[in-house]
């Protein structure tokens, strides 16, 4: 495996230790304080978690099929970032816009919209202002 893509899996492979190990990591509150847990396999060694997942594809990071599964290769595959916004759990990331919006409707409005992430979460911001939230009893998240 050539140079560039064996740095780009291994940083895949730490950051899966990290949020899965170190209670300081940010994100470990979704990952090892839930109780996600990386195979022994994988743990063990580098080269393990190479075999087992491959090359990692441009544009794609590590992803778990399962989201209360742990880090194996059953469970895992490289995915793009539309796919991860899919597989997320309910409520996770929706602090950013103000409000709970599911991941797979906030995916679904940009395509329709053709707007990037930030733009999208820009244009909720300002739709759902403080106001409207009230009159409307919207709960804020976060």
């Amino acid at each position: 495996m050539e140079k560039e893509k064996l740095k780009s899996l291994r940083i895949s492979w730490c950051c899966m230790k990290q949020r899965c190990l170190n209670p300081n990591a940010i994100g470990y509150h979704r990952y090892g304080g839930r109780g996600i847990t990386i195979c022994g396999r994988w743990l063990e060694n580098f080269d393990n978690f190479c075999q087992d997942m491959g090359e990692r594809p441009e544009g794609m990071t590590l992803d778990r099929i399962n989201n209360d599964g742990n880090y194996e290769s059953s469970n895992c595959k490289w995915s793009t970032p539309k796919e991860q916004a899919n597989n997320r759990r309910a409520g996770e990331n929706n602090a950013q816009i103000g409000i709970r919006v599911s991941p797979s409707i906030k995916i679904k409005l940009e395509e329709l919209a053709e707007l990037d992430n930030r733009t999208l979460s820009n244009y909720i911001k300002r739709l759902f202002s403080k106001e409207i939230k009230k009159k409307h009893n919207l709960t804020k998240y976060g």
